[in-house]
């Protein structure tokens, strides 16, 4: 087969969205850092409590009032900042699970932002309102305990 009877390679359309791409790759490095952050903020924090209390290894009682629900001392977020400071295991432990829970979040709102710079305002509209019932339900939320 001589090079006039080969078929000419596929080439992908262009599609002159452009922004969908680099929206796609913000989102998808912010899922994948927002996770790894919060991975390696709960490995990290849970070294900590093990380094600072080894009796953990030890006293099966001492280890099931750590993970007894009900036990933490982290009401708040000013208790987890302040425990961070402090650099209290339990406190960075409860910082990767915020970032884990605000991951999705973060996720949302850079959508709209992608909905307003490719001007579809319907849909910037529509996820601006999930991101507003997503930040009210955590303020509204409470933990029975």
């Amino acid at each position: 087969m001589d090079d006039s009877q080969r078929p000419a390679p596929i080439e992908p359309e262009p599609t002159g969205q452009a922004g969908i791409s680099r929206t796609a790759n913000l989102i998808s490095w912010t899922l994948r850092g927002g996770v790894a952050a919060s991975v390696a903020l709960i490995l990290l924090g849970t070294l900590i409590s093990f380094v600072r209390h080894p009796q953990y290894f030890s006293s099966g009682e001492d280890l099931q009032h750590l993970v007894q629900p009900g036990n933490a001392s982290l009401s708040a977020l000013v208790d987890v900042w302040h425990g961070i400071l402090a650099f209290k295991g339990q406190a960075i432990v409860a910082a990767g699970l915020l970032v884990l829970i605000l991951t999705p979040v973060a996720r949302v709102a850079i959508s709209v932002f992608a909905f307003l710079e490719e001007r579809d305002f319907v849909m910037a509209a529509i996820t601006l309102a999930v991101l507003v019932i997503l930040i009210v339900s955590f303020f509204l939320g409470r933990v029975e305990g």
